[in-house]
């Protein structure tokens, strides 16, 4: 559809030549330096005069907050691309479960899930893959993936493909023996709320660090019920106690980037996770809060210390509500049990 095509070096000519003639250059340039240092000599070349009237009426516009700005609005075609990514991602996700019974190591289990999102078509992960079973999974970006994995431990996956562009971002957390222990099944259902609570606030209008605050609240009374934080319920939440149990924001822009570009307005000076832009259609964002607790966690029962749990989700803003894009992963407990089981069965 292009008007014009020149091959080089007659293609740097031609673009001199226009930047000379253009009263307004708009410059979208993050990454090539040389690029951008070659625009601006050739928009106010060394030496220039600035009583020039032509170098003086010349204005350079970055157009990055421009095309972040059309990046958060989604298209049809990119809505459609983007469920593709998650789809092909949800089958990863689907094999790794299928894995897990007799994986000797996290790596197995993430790499099935690279395996089989490579076969249906992703040339890319979407970011490095993140499965740790156990403690492991307590560390926020745990980069290894080559444990073995500790009897009735719980696994944390975190995976996304990325496909003709579009990266998808899910996680799953689930029970490697196929039964969540007393304590886990505590912990998932208290993640798992907080989760359903955040994704109902998806809303047109809502500001995107409402989502945070009502899940952190519903997290920090849940632990303070469960006596791993200490004191009454307004002074755990209003303290911060909460935070080194985490450890994260619940929710980013999705898109041709995991972590894709957009404003996501003023910082909430208390709740830095996010900010107060008010969601509207056609944004796309991650759910995911999560719950880790590290071994040897002071003051904490030993028996709810090793446990890492985050469900994330893929979540569409619609003027309806909110569509879960990634919906048809399970992520309820008994799902996920039932799916472990299944494998196991179809494995002896």
């Amino acid at each position: 559809g292009a008007d014009q095509a020149w091959d080089f070096p007659a293609a740097d000519r031609a673009l001199e030549e226009a930047v000379a003639k253009a009263p307004r250059v708009v410059l979208v340039c993050n990454e090539d330096d040389a690029f951008r240092r070659r625009m601006l000599d050739w928009l106010y070349p060394p030496g220039s005069s600035n009583r020039r009237r032509n170098f003086a009426a010349k204005e350079l516009v970055d157009g990055r907050p421009w095309v972040a700005e059309m990046r958060l609005f989604k298209q049809p075609a990119e809505l459609a691309m983007l469920q593709n990514a998650v789809d092909v991602s949800i089958e990863g996700h689907l094999a790794a479960l299928g894995a897990t019974p007799g994986a000797l190591n996290e790596g197995q289990v993430a790499g099935a899930f690279e395996g089989t999102v490579r076969g249906l078509g992703a040339r890319f992960l979407g970011y490095a893959t993140i499965a740790g079973a156990g403690k492991d999974a307590c560390s926020l970006h745990y980069p290894y993936a080559d444990a073995p994995i500790p009897a009735g431990s719980l696994l944390l996956l975190d995976a996304g493909a990325e496909v003709g562009y579009y990266s998808a971002d899910i996680t799953r957390t689930w029970p490697t023996s196929g039964h969540f222990s007393r304590e886990q099944r505590i912990l998932y259902d208290l993640v798992l709320k907080a989760q359903d609570a955040a994704i109902a606030l998806c809303r047109p209008g809502v500001p995107h660090i409402e989502g945070f605050r009502v899940a952190m609240r519903i997290l920090s009374d849940g632990l303070v019920d469960l006596g791993i934080l200490k004191g009454t319920k307004e002074e755990a939440f209003a303290s911060w106690a909460w935070k080194p149990y985490t450890l994260h924001g619940t929710s980013h822009w999705l898109g041709l980037d995991v972590h894709d570009a957009g404003d996501y307005g003023v910082p909430d000076p208390i709740y830095p996770r996010g900010g107060n832009r008010p969601l509207a259609a056609g944004m796309v964002l991650t759910v995911e809060p999560g719950l880790y607790v590290p071994i040897g966690a002071e003051g904490v029962d030993p028996k709810w210390q090793g446990i890492g749990i985050r469900i994330e989700d893929d979540i569409l803003v619609t003027a309806e509500g909110p569509r879960n894009l990634s919906g048809r992963l399970p992520r309820h407990p008994g799902e996920l049990e039932a799916l472990v089981q299944k494998a196991g069965k179809k494995g002896r």
